[in-house]
């Protein structure tokens, strides 16, 4: 059997090789997917059409009656071997996606949702020529790597299929926010315990490895593996819902319920207009949040936020209140978080305390650290039951019993089983674990730190202190990273109206921040070559094309993907096409309002720069200028406008020859801003 696993992982080898050149590490994972899901479907046909005449014997009809029950039907010519033979197309890639598409057409709309997702003849998997010869040798080699009837038809093929996403991710993908790695997968499942008959769920599902694996789990009276289960999902990221569908197909999870939309948002699987419950809800939180503000909870029509709302800027308890939700009475919740989640205070602090007071958790577990491929932060996990008698909760620290790597930790086999063993018997193991009465928890102001209930081996004479500092660190951290989410909030509202090129640095109040000048620019110009996309038309291919690269550099940046100087630098490059595509196919007025919207963002930047009377009295004039400019614009008097637009500059000028060591932060700084915001929404909501 050994052989036979070998050359499933040369085939992967190869694969990987193939797909190498595309700079998508999304698409090149789903490239490999896909041709190996070829290979796989196209030998379960010839497999089963095999035992089917050995069966039937030379009665074609009942053969063919056998045939369309196959899991995949495959069109004749279709196969990975007739796609081989007939590579003498002008394009391999063109032909690979002919053959797709005949698959997808003969099949259910799950693999239609798929099949059509992927292109192969396509630039973004290479040139050409190399793509095509690549690919050809990739088909040639499958073409030979027929597998056994015992290999297809047991747990190998989608075994491997989760260890290549594993890889993938290890070397390929940066962010380890849509993946939940196999080893934490399989702690996850075994904690869950899934029984047969019931609803299994990850709301949040990346690339789908946690819902195959509590799949996996599901195990009959004799210990065997059960069908008797059905498995829902959501995500709300199409590269990985496209990863997660190609991941069910390749573990024999075909029926699974896989739902692509914001769960938060719009959540997927409900019954009776209510959110559908389930006995087993599993779930990795993703580190790409998607904001909930406090209005939109109170609004929620599923009630999703009675135990509190999330605190701004934070998403994790507005992901963990949907698991909640979706529990059914007497059902369970397994969930990987952040610790900052555990004992961050304000609005969720009063989360927990609620959830604590209604006996909802049922332990929590500390994890090693650098589990997560691309990540850092610190882990834990935490369980939730409903109708639960115990009124303890059992905390673990497992955060020093790890195999540590180079790049990554994991899991051993015999860490899982510790844990899971420990949860199980719910007992006491010194300096591992501990049954915590909730009356403790409450006294504590329910701060789920395992730190703070599991003693751990003193490296110093006090260690309690040492670990109380730490949490205060910790907890300064969090409050330090809650400033930052609320100034980038504060700044991305400035840039909605051209007021973001501002170098702000902090008042003596602390209510002004800093703004690097190369980032206001590269936001400013970002902005300006949306508004003229705008203008072109939101249905034109062109600008639809222009859009995606200008959302894929800012998205980039946010992410911290590339820091200031190559974000202004992507942005340049591209703005004389865009440029010159909408100045070549619209009036002059563009460039007018482009003008105008200069010189308002110059203007903003000079309300900070004055305090003296005179300088206040001038900036008055000069807003009252500016809005007399932007009306003039809203009714396209361009002639007039212009003309203003020279007049307040030169004002601008005079402003600028004051002698700038007089010059301290303006008092007036909101009322001014507020003039100018209200001066933009009047332009800009036209």
């Amino acid at each position: 059997m050994s052989t036979e696993k070998s050359k499933i992982g040369a085939a992967l080898d190869l694969a990987d090789e193939t797909f190498r050149a595309s700079e998508d590490s999304w698409l090149k994972l789903q490239g490999v997917l896909a041709i190996f899901l070829l290979r796989y479907m196209s030998d379960l046909w010839h497999d089963t059409h095999e035992r089917a005449k050995e069966q039937f014997g030379s009665d074609e009809a009942w053969i063919q009656r056998k045939m369309k029950r196959v899991r995949f039907l495959m069109p004749p010519g279709n196969d990975i071997d007739s796609l081989v033979s007939g590579a003498r197309y002008s394009s391999v890639s063109a032909a690979t996606d002919a053959v797709f598409q005949h698959i997808a057409k003969e099949n259910s709309e799950n693999m239609k949702d798929v099949f059509n997702s992927l292109i192969f003849d396509s630039e973004a998997f290479g040139k050409t020529r190399e793509r095509d010869q690549r690919l050809k040798r990739l088909l040639v080699d499958l073409s030979g790597r027929s597998w056994s009837t015992q290999l297809l038809h047991g747990n190998d093929v989608g075994s491997a299929a989760l260890n290549l996403i594993d890889r993938f991710f290890e070397t390929s993908l940066s962010h380890g926010g849509n993946h939940t790695p196999s080893a934490v997968s399989e702690l996850v499942a075994k904690l869950l315990d899934p029984q047969p008959g019931m609803r299994i769920y990850d709301p949040f599902l990346g690339t789908g490895s946690l819902l195959v694996a509590m799949a996996k789990q599901v195990k009959d009276r004799d210990g065997h593996p059960s069908r008797n289960f059905a498995l829902y999902g959501q995500e709300v990221n199409r590269d990985a819902w496209v990863t997660a569908k190609l991941n069910m197909f390749l573990n024999s999870l075909d029926d699974a319920r896989i739902a692509f939309g914001d769960t938060l948002k719009k959540p997927a699987h409900l019954e009776n207009n209510n959110l559908m419950l389930f006995e087993r809800v599993g779930s990795s939180l993703p580190f790409t949040a998607t904001v909930v503000t406090s209005e939109e909870a109170r609004r929620d029509v599923f009630q999703r936020f009675g135990y509190g709302f999330p605190a701004k800027g934070k998403s994790e308890w507005a992901y963990m209140l949907h698991i909640v939700s979706a529990i059914a009475p007497g059902g369970m919740g397994v969930v990987v978080v952040p610790q900052g989640a555990l004992f961050r205070g304000r609005q969720e602090k009063k989360i927990r305390e609620r959830l604590v007071a209604k006996n909802l958790v049922d332990a929590v577990i500390e994890l090693p650290p650098r589990l997560f491929f691309g990540r850092t932060t610190p882990m834990a996990i935490l369980v939730f039951r409903k109708n639960r008698k115990s009124k303890n909760i059992l905390f673990v620290d497992a955060s020093r019993e790890f195999l540590a790597g180079k790049a990554q930790n994991s899991l051993r086999s015999e860490d899982i089983e510790k844990i899971v063993g420990v949860c199980r018997e719910r007992e006491f193991m010194p300096q591992y674990s501990r049954l915590v009465p909730v009356d403790d928890v409450k006294q504590e102001q329910c701060n789920l730190s395992v730190a703070r209930y599991v003693n751990r081996k003193a490296l110093f004479e006090d260690e309690s202190e040492i670990i109380s500092r730490n949490e205060e660190m910790e907890q300064l951290e969090d409050a330090l990273q809650e400033v930052r989410v609320e100034i980038k909030s504060k700044l991305a509202e400035l840039a909605i109206y051209g007021l973001d090129d501002i170098n702000l640095t902090k008042a003596t109040d602390g209510a002004l921040l800093y703004v690097s000048p190369m980032i206001a620019a590269a936001n400013r110009l970002a902005y300006r070559l949306r508004k003229l996309l705008h203008e072109a038309g939101e249905d034109n291919a062109v600008t639809l094309s222009h859009h995606r690269r200008l959302d894929a550099i800012v998205d980039a940046y946010r992410q911290e993907k590339i820091g200031g100087e190559e974000y202004l630098q992507r942005v340049l490059a591209i703005k004389g096409d865009v440029e010159a595509y909408c100045y070549g196919t619209f009036p002059a007025s563009v460039r007018y309002g482009e003008d105008t919207r200069t010189l308002f963002g110059i203007l903003s930047s000079m309300l900070l720069e004055a305090d003296q009377d005179p300088v206040e009295a001038n900036l008055e004039e000069l807003v009252h200028r500016v809005v007399d400019v932007l009306q003039r614009s809203a009714v396209r008097d361009w002639s007039s406008a212009i003309n203003h637009i020279k007049e307040t500059q030169g004002k601008l000028e005079d402003i600028l020859r004051v002698d700038q060591g007089q010059l301290r932060r303006s008092v007036r700084w909101d009322l001014l801003v507020e003039q100018c915001i209200e001066a933009g929404k009047d332009y800009y909501h036209l």
